[in-house]
């Protein structure tokens, strides 16, 4: 999944530029529109990124609660 949000990013914003170059303008129509796909796939990517970031946190302080447990009843 995140390879392919890559790919699709990494097309968007070679098609985004080269529209832009043709067309002489970052403000035309078509750029726009392939901008704000980019956008969208950007942003997609990010909140994968960051529910990875979120499960990985998530485990790793059950982890260290469950630490701190067993060695409180160790003590």
């Amino acid at each position: 999944m995140e390879r392919d949000l890559c790919l699709i990013i990494n097309f968007l914003r070679e098609q985004m530029v080269s529209k832009a170059n043709e067309r002489g303008s970052f403000v035309d129509e078509q750029v726009v529109e392939l901008s704000q796909q980019l956008d969208f796939f950007i942003y997609q990517f990010q909140l994968m990124k960051s529910k990875k970031r979120n499960q990985f946190m998530f485990g790793f302080y059950a982890l260290v609660s469950a630490g701190n447990k067993s060695v409180s009843a160790v003590s």
